[in-house]
């Protein structure tokens, strides 16, 4: 497997992240991701006590989508 396969398989549009994965994604801190939540531009989804982000719609959000 050659290392473009590997990133490709990283970045898949269907992944669900949770805040720190997120947040190693877009190379921010776990508390801006927490802020953006907080004020309402990541769309987010709790499945129980956990938080997920569903990456596209992330990307959706980030570019004003």
């Amino acid at each position: 497997m050659t290392d473009e396969t590997n990133i490709n398989s990283v970045y898949q549009d269907d992944d669900f992240l949770t805040q720190k994965e997120l947040a190693e994604r877009l190379n921010k801190s776990v508390r801006t991701i927490q802020n953006w939540r907080h004020q309402g531009l990541l769309p987010f989804k709790r499945m129980g006590n956990s938080i997920f982000f569903h990456w596209v719609k992330v990307k959706n959000a980030l570019s004003g989508g």
